[in-house]
């Protein structure tokens, strides 16, 4: 649960703050929505709460979380895919929408 003020990170939107949580009737029922500024773009977005771990919004990491990634990747050892690139695309978009920082598209 974020509140107002929070950072974020919406997949393949990146960083931005939760200025507000609103709540609006559609089609008869009230729904609850995190309003999203992204920091890079100045785009207002608006995620419902109760889907916000669907859409892979999470918290910002941490600095060791960062370390963390950071070696993960420098790691070498790392096999070249075979795929068609619109199949690697599909993939990678997938990796991305579930907004956990552990699975890159490194391969």
């Amino acid at each position: 649960m974020f509140t107002a003020g929070d950072m974020a990170v919406y997949p393949a939107h990146g960083v931005g703050c939760i200025k507000a949580i609103e709540t609006q009737t559609i089609a008869g029922v009230d729904q609850s929505f995190y309003v999203m500024k992204i920091l890079d773009n100045d785009m207002t977005i608006m995620i419902p709460t109760m889907n916000s771990d669907n859409v892979g919004l999470r918290a910002i990491i941490s600095r060791e979380e960062v370390d963390k990634v950071i070696e993960i990747l420098k790691e070498r050892d790392i096999k070249i895919s075979s795929q068609t690139w619109n199949r690697r695309y599909r993939d990678y978009m997938e990796k991305i929408k579930t907004g956990s920082v552990y699975k890159l598209p490194l391969c």
